[in-house]
């Protein structure tokens, strides 16, 4: 299904995560701050137990968003338990060790940790998260190479693990939903119940945290999907990624599963986008078995995103090329039009008048043959540049590839320190260009608004953001979408912007753009 097939309210729900990621900074900055606020009462405290209940709530903060953190609060619960002999707590603490061990892939030191916990100490919840984090445990072990010699073993720990989950576990709690829909999803139940119970709870089960609603989407999708409901499945996964993002956890699956979903769907640059911001979060929270799912999804959808952009330097192409033979064609008519006129004007008068206007005619031919010539120009050497720089970045990361680790490469391919320099000299060259051809742009401007709201004259050889906001609707591009992606600004930034010059325009409000538009030309 091409992304074309979306329906209006995925559109929405798409539109609402792309605002939630956008405003992850924020988001992050609220966590971090609550984050400080644990650390600072951690440090108040000066009972034993209260500062333990303060570290269990910051390992709780951290086990999805840093695992590092998450793990270093993990040992000095377990030191804390050991002091005061608290077996209950110490089992608690060996518990959160497994589970931060299990997410970076430390798989050996995981294994040690679940065999030194005592079942026997465990209390009613501790049992069920003890099979729970056994479960993640031996699974992600089953996925790695060399472990031939303890498959059996491993799937015995792995089944027997889920199968002591679902006995201990109330039916009707969220533990319970959670267990009974993954059965489903494997086929080990009715998969149409799981589904109706999971919408009874997200819309009447006012106690779900955000975290807690990312699960149910999440699994809802799978469920969808397992029925053969594809578009309700990417409905889902959308709303699971929306919770994760508004958490915010870093450790998520949803986002890079719906980048897969989209990639299918031919909506190639958004789920580019989706990857690429999993892969970011994957790297700050060094959660090693996410690394694996995204690393089996990437290279599919980066040979989509590149072919992509392959289909669409050559369409560039062919309008270049359907661009000139117009042009041809209409210097062509004109020629025609005016050789005319002057066969049927015998005035002298009106010859005067008619070569007059040919004159006009081929000065302004002139200056659009001095226009084209300067932007094909301008087009070659930046496409030349262009292959240079890539070929030269290819062989770097071809160097990193053989003398490095993957890591080395992922870190290479993550900076981003080569596509802000590429757009500061393609800005650069859109500045030449336009200000060679409409050399007294920023004048013209300044004489349709007040004085207070005028641009500095005395530099004009590069234009700031504003400027090519109002460069560009010269050059005839007035939405505001198109506007904010050249120029890689929010589209209420680039709708600021033309408010405000609208507000200071001198002519009529509705009728300042229009003026833009009419900047150099030869009658205004």
């Amino acid at each position: 299904m091409s992304c074309g097939n979306v329906s209006r309210e995925d559109s929405e729900l798409l539109r609402r995560l792309d605002d939630s990621i956008a405003a992850r900074p924020a988001i992050e900055r609220r966590k971090e701050a609550d984050l400080l606020r644990l650390k600072t009462l951690s440090r108040s405290q000066h009972g034993d137990v209260a500062r333990y209940s303060v570290y269990d709530r910051l390992f709780a903060a951290y086990i999805n968003y840093e695992i590092d953190s998450a793990m270093h609060y993990a040992r000095l619960k377990l030191d804390l338990a050991r002091t005061f002999g608290n077996d209950s707590l110490v089992c608690d603490a060996l518990l959160d060790k497994m589970n931060a061990l299990s997410a970076t892939g430390v798989y050996v030191e995981a294994v040690d940790t679940y065999e030194a916990i005592d079942t026997t100490l465990l209390s009613a919840s501790q049992q069920w998260q003890y099979f729970n984090q056994s479960y993640g445990l031996f699974t992600a072990l089953l996925l790695q190479k060399g472990v031939a010699d303890n498959v059996d073993k491993y799937v015995e720990i792995r089944d027997l693990s889920r199968r002591r989950m679902y006995e201990i576990c109330d039916t009707a709690s969220l533990n319970g939903l959670f267990m009974t829909a993954t059965f489903a999803v494997d086929g080990e139940g009715d998969a149409h119940r799981s589904i109706a119970k999971i919408q009874h709870n997200l819309e009447h089960n006012d106690s779900l945290t955000i975290h807690n609603r990312a699960i149910l989407y999440y699994i809802q999708s799978h469920l969808y999907t397992t029925v053969g409901d594809d578009d309700r499945a990417f409905s889902a996964m959308i709303n699971s990624a929306i919770c994760d993002i508004s958490t915010p956890v870093r450790e998520h699956r949803s986002l890079y599963e719906l980048a897969a979903m989209l990639c299918r769907r031919g909506d190639i640059e958004r789920a580019y986008r989706y990857i690429d911001t999993s892969l970011d979060d994957l790297f700050k929270t060094k959660a090693h078995m996410q690394m694996q799912s995204i690393e089996e999804i990437m290279p599919t959808i980066a040979g989509a995103y590149q072919a992509k952009k392959e289909n669409d330097q050559r369409r560039v192409n062919i309008l270049l090329v359907l661009f000139s033979v117009v042009s041809v064609l209409a210097v062509g008519a004109c020629y025609f039009v005016y050789r005319e006129k002057r066969k049927v004007d015998a005035s002298r008068r009106v010859l005067e008048e008619i070569n007059e206007r040919l004159s006009l005619a081929n000065a302004r031919l002139k200056e659009s043959d001095q226009v084209k010539e300067l932007y094909v120009g301008q087009y070659i050497n930046m496409c030349s540049s262009y292959l240079s720089r890539v070929d030269k970045y290819r062989t770097h990361l071809l160097g990193i590839a053989r003398s490095k680790s993957v890591d080395a490469l992922l870190t290479a391919l993550k900076s981003r320190s080569s596509v802000g320099s590429e757009l500061q000299d393609f800005y650069q060259s859109f500045d030449d260009s336009f200000l060679a051809i409409y050399p007294n742009f920023v004048h013209e401007l300044n004489m349709l608004i007040v004085e207070e709201s005028r641009f500095d004259e005395v530099d004009c050889k590069t234009l700031n953001t504003e400027l090519r906001v109002f460069a560009l609707i010269r050059l005839g591009i007035t939405d505001s979408t198109k506007i904010a992606e050249f120029l890689r600004r929010s589209v209420s930034t680039i709708y600021n912007y033309r408010v405000k010059m609208r507000n200071s325009a001198l002519c009529q409000r509705d009728q300042f753009e229009e003026k833009v538009k009419l900047i150099g030309k030869t009658e205004l």
